[in-house]
């Protein structure tokens, strides 16, 4: 059976084995809030909660652009937002270097809790199930019904690679779809 395969197949029996009110670790907790403080920021066009977050160096990501830090100093994330060119807001919440948890459950726990805020937004018909190529062991995805209030299509992921310690979290506005401003209807 290939690696990645394996890999699938194993997070997928942990996170399916998680009783629906697990009581989750401190690791997702805070991981939750800050993916969900990015999540809304972008959907609803506003600036992300800062609240108990502290600005860190500015950095330039592999697209050249220079994106804002902002560290959450009772956990392992941090948040980072950025507007690419285009105009187009996206925030993600990353591990900190050096930080990867040394225990795999806190990334079952993870992806535990992404799988139930995404199954409680999609049945609050609030959002949509988006669909991702298995990029990674683990790759989930969800966007609003509603595009931003900048006409832009959302999308919010979560791709892990454990073996490699990949963690993408990410929630922006989808330049590969055009952004259609509201407008007011006659």
């Amino acid at each position: 059976m290939p690696k990645m395969l394996r890999a699938v197949l194993v997070i997928a029996t942990l996170v399916a084995s998680l009783p629906a009110d697990a009581a989750w670790t401190p690791i997702d907790e805070s991981w939750l809030g800050l993916w969900n403080r990015c999540r809304l920021a972008v959907e609803n066009g506003t600036e992300v909660d800062h609240s108990g977050l502290i600005a860190a160096e500015p950095r330039t990501d592999v697209l050249g652009t220079v994106a804002k830090v902002w560290s959450d100093p009772s956990s392992i994330f941090e948040v980072i937002e950025n507007e690419p060119d285009g105009g187009t807001h996206q925030c993600r919440v990353s591990i900190k270097d050096g930080q990867w948890p040394s225990d795999a459950t806190d990334i079952v726990a993870i992806i535990g809790s992404f799988e139930q805020q995404r199954q409680e937004l999609i049945a609050a018909g609030s959002h949509t199930l988006r669909n991702m190529d298995r990029v990674a062991p683990y790759a989930g995805a969800l966007g609003p019904i509603h595009r931003s209030p900048s006409g832009c299509s959302v999308i919010s992921t979560l791709i892990i690679t454990p073996a490699e310690r990949s963690f993408i979290s990410l929630s922006g506005e989808q330049v590969a779809q055009p952004c259609e401003p509201a407008t007011i209807a006659p």
